[in-house]
């Protein structure tokens, strides 16, 4: 497979899983109407995995995720926030409101199958 192609399905991906980390329709619309009055996406990730994502030296988040991530939000008319959070408490971050949306690798497990919806 081209590395082209590998972006694109990753990228696509990655969209698709941001905005399905929501229950419902209806909570959707709602957490998308925040986001839009507020005027930033509040964007969840680690911050320590390269190439996907990371600090530059200056302290700057940088690679595929955080890039995904400002396409996100510059498409929805919003600055992106990010907020970095320890692997082990993503999720649990999601769920408390910490941030609107997760933009990193996961890889769907059973375990996480009933308290997350995911697209892969």
């Amino acid at each position: 497979m081209k590395l082209s192609t590998l972006k694109k399905l990753v990228a696509a991906s990655l969209i698709g899983a941001a905005f399905t980390a929501v229950t419902t329709a209806t909570h959707a619309n709602d957490l998308l109407d925040q986001v839009k009055q507020r005027g930033t996406l509040r964007i969840g990730l680690e911050g320590t995995f390269p190439p996907f994502n990371s600090k530059a030296p200056n302290g700057e988040l940088v690679d595929f995720d955080v890039d995904i991530a400002k396409a996100v939000a510059a498409k929805l008319g919003v600055k992106p926030e990010f907020v970095t959070a320890e692997w082990s408490g993503i999720i649990a971050g999601l769920q408390a409101g910490k941030f609107d949306v997760i933009v990193n690798q996961v890889q769907r497990k059973d375990d996480t199958r009933s308290s997350s919806r995911s697209t892969t």
